[in-house]
């Protein structure tokens, strides 16, 4: 299997890092019992960002298969 690029790498990094990082918050959230739209609207935009790239790291999965 081929490794990934720099920037797969990178990428992947980032990826997880942002799922840390929404997980992370689900947390705060649960051990202080919040419920605003303001919370809800910070967990929205986290986890779009959380699908786009583990979208973009599917592709990169598929492609690296592919060679």
């Amino acid at each position: 299997m081929k490794r990934l690029s720099k920037a797969e790498q990178q990428e992947y990094d980032h990826l997880c890092a942002r799922v840390r990082q929404l997980s992370e918050i689900f947390d705060r959230l649960d051990a202080a019992n919040m419920d605003t739209d303001e919370v809800a609207k910070e967990l929205e935009k986290a986890l779009d960002q959380c699908t786009a790239l583990v979208q973009r790291k599917r592709k990169i999965l598929s492609y690296v298969k592919n060679i």
